[in-house]
């Protein structure tokens, strides 16, 4: 879109060069005409025609391209007004401003409005992330510091991140489905949530000395739980950003309610 607008800018500015070189090229023709008449050299009436041609091409065409700048500009601080307005005050009839009050909402959300949701997802990374870095380290710890940190990681998976998978597929993922316009779109988001489900029961049930286990439950449950978020963020989020912005707020308040979290605020 943004390569579209710039595209159709460049061919407008050329637009306006053209015109005014030939509203410039009507002097010249009467200076050519006159100095023909005044029955001076040959030379000198062509001579006297192309200098008047390159300056009145040049002043029109300039004055051409100067004029449409002020009008753009003009109509930037329109929009701009028209935005000011808005947010400061919202009593203004807000459907005589359609296009305006949308950018306006988006920006009072974060530009997305998906954006508090992704913060939640950022923050539920930095625990996924202590995941991996647990895989690698349960090899150093004796049986106690496995069994406390194991303990620690199964707590956060069942009591944050389990409850947050049940609301994404009562809400999330139906609304989605909507939106795309197929009913079965997220099953295969379902499926990674069982998958990730089967690994933390695994992991409840996990032996504290078989390392092994332990390190290949805490690598999957790791890998899996981040290129999720991914999918999500990638395939999903977007048409969340694109849809009514109160049909997206409805979405992330449900979602609050369901799993207990603030989706709606940064914590």
């Amino acid at each position: 879109m943004l390569g579209e607008r710039e595209r159709i800018s460049r061919r407008s500015r050329v637009r306006e060069l053209v015109l005014g070189f030939q509203d410039g090229l009507l002097v010249p023709l009467a200076v050519v005409t006159g100095l023909a008449g005044a029955d001076v050299a040959s030379e000198t009436v062509l001579v006297g025609g192309l200098a008047e041609a390159a300056a009145g091409a040049v002043a029109m065409g300039s004055g051409a391209y100067l004029a449409s700048q002020a009008e753009n500009q003009l109509f930037r601080n329109e929009i701009e007004d028209e935005e000011h307005e808005l947010t400061n005050h919202p009593e203004v009839d807000r459907r005589l401003h359609p296009g305006v009050v949308l950018r306006v909402e988006k920006r009072r959300i974060g530009m997305r409005p998906t954006e508090p949701f992704r913060r939640e997802h950022a923050e539920l990374h930095a625990h996924i992330e202590h995941i991996g870095q647990a895989a690698r380290e349960i090899p150093r710890l004796d049986r106690g510091e496995r069994e406390l940190l194991v303990g620690r990681i199964v707590d956060f998976l069942t009591g944050t991140l389990l409850p947050h998978a049940k609301a994404e597929e009562e809400v999330l993922y139906p609304e989605w489905a909507k939106l795309v316009g197929s009913p079965d779109a997220a099953a295969p988001m379902v499926h990674d949530h069982q998958a990730i489900v089967e690994r933390v029961e695994r992991l409840e049930r996990a032996d504290p000395d078989d390392v092994d286990t332990l390190q290949e439950l805490l690598y999957g449950l790791h890998a899996l739980i981040s290129v999720h978020f991914r999918k999500e963020e990638d395939i999903q989020l977007p048409a969340f950003d694109a849809a009514p912005p109160e049909l997206t707020q409805a979405v992330l308040e449900r979602m609050e309610a369901l799993a207990g979290h603030d989706h709606a605020h940064s914590h």
